[in-house]
């Protein structure tokens, strides 16, 4: 694979009446950071009304520009390994998640650098940490907080896109990327 990782991902954490059905991981994978940073920076620095909440979502950007952006990140180096859960009660989904981004990381053991949207706590995180037998990998992973990074950004507009696919029936953004998307439905284990 490539030498840098960036995860982010798309739907609810819910099993419940109005959750979505799916959850999301994308692993962007490039070995050009730079590259995948100038084509968010170009989005930024194009769509001022993005700058909201000081980083890009792509919930709410719009489709154009989700579609523009996406076409120009497509121009850069990125392969993009997508992991999907198909939710089902009773099913603790934060803990398929870590299970999730476990065999991300599994799978990018020559990556340099591995970085995820820290969207827990610090103790949290430890927690479902601890459940993984082999934990261990997760000490090579940054957890950033992703308006620092614009490349988990970008893994953000990846993981939009295919939700958009599986969610809503709505293939206009995946069709725009699916030539660097590798789909892996996860196979979720119960105990």
């Amino acid at each position: 694979m490539r030498n840098y990782v960036y995860i982010d991902e798309s739907g609810e954490f819910g099993v419940g009446v109005g959750s979505s059905k799916v959850l999301v991981v994308a692993a962007l994978y490039t070995d050009t950071p730079r590259a995948v940073e100038k084509v968010a920076k170009k989005a930024w620095n194009a769509y001022p009304k993005l700058h909201v909440h000081g980083e890009l979502h792509a919930n709410e950007a719009g489709g154009s520009i989700v579609l523009r952006t996406l076409k120009d990140l497509m121009k850069t180096d990125v392969t993009c390994v997508v992991y999907v859960l198909k939710k089902s009660a009773p099913m603790d989904v934060h803990k398929v998640y870590y299970e999730m981004l476990a065999q991300v990381i599994r799978d990018s053991q020559n990556a340099f650098e591995v970085y995820i949207d820290k969207r827990d706590t610090v103790k949290k995180r430890g927690s479902m940490i601890n459940d993984i037998p082999d934990k261990r990998i997760f000490h090579r992973v940054h957890f950033v907080d992703s308006r620092a990074s614009r490349q988990v950004q970008m893994a953000d507009f990846v993981s939009w896109a295919v939700f958009q696919s599986l969610e809503h029936q709505d293939d206009t953004y995946l069709k725009s990327i699916q030539d660097k998307v590798i789909l892996h439905e996860w196979m979720h284990k119960t105990k």
